[in-house]
């Protein structure tokens, strides 16, 4: 099941295949600041030719993404401790 190197996805068995290897190290994309330093990251990899342009552009457009939401999140939270407070 889950944390298996090498695993296939099969509808029967219900298991997903896994490329990663269990020491992945999983990157907190939590807050706008992380995924800033993951931008950083991918940027430099490109630059340095690991990364190919196209791919860059895949991820920095989903983080992007990611942080709006979680901007947006961020907004709505303060705005509902705003009106908790006004009431």
């Amino acid at each position: 099941m889950a944390g298996k190197q090498n695993e296939t996805y099969t509808p029967d068995e219900g298991t997903i295949e896994s490329t990663f290897s269990e020491s992945f190290n999983y990157r907190d994309l939590t807050t706008p600041g992380a995924i800033r330093i993951e931008m950083v990251r991918i940027y430099k990899q490109a630059r340095a030719g690991f990364v190919n342009p196209q791919d860059y552009s895949r991820y920095v457009n989903g983080l992007k993404e990611l942080c709006a939401v979680i901007r947006d999140t961020d907004i709505e939270a303060r705005i509902k401790a705003l009106e908790a407070i006004k009431k």
